[in-house]
């Protein structure tokens, strides 16, 4: 799998501060324009479908099935990788899988989710 170019990242931002349909990736050099997450139908206002653009890398990242907003898709050219709770229902624990790789994606106190760590 091919990865993206080292970027040390802060976070991410709503691109308006009156909507979410529209988010920019921030990293620590503000200087460089790192990517963007939009929704892929912002008429609609179904939150479960979405664009990305990230180091010039483009795709789109889905909810799997309707109704389960623990389970998701980014389709990225040839590559899918399954991004989903670690148990169904948890919010605070996500696994993130492409072939042999997995990242663990964990908020960084079980009852807030502002901060999130990333574990290997």
């Amino acid at each position: 799998m091919d990865s993206v170019s080292a970027q040390e990242l802060t976070g991410f931002a709503v691109e308006y501060g009156d909507t979410f349909k529209e988010w920019k990736v921030i990293p620590a050099d503000v200087e460089i324009n790192l990517g963007e997450l939009n929704l892929s139908w912002p008429h609609k206002l179904e939150w479960n479908d979405w664009e990305y653009q990230l180091d010039g890398r483009f795709g789109s990242i889905r909810q799997k099935w309707i109704n389960r907003p623990d389970e998701w898709e980014l389709i990225d050219g040839e590559y899918i990788v399954s991004i989903k709770n670690q148990w169904r229902g948890d919010l605070t624990i996500w696994k993130i899988k492409c072939d042999d790789y997995t990242l663990r994606f964990e908020s960084k106190y079980s009852n807030l989710t502002e901060e999130w760590t990333l574990a290997t």
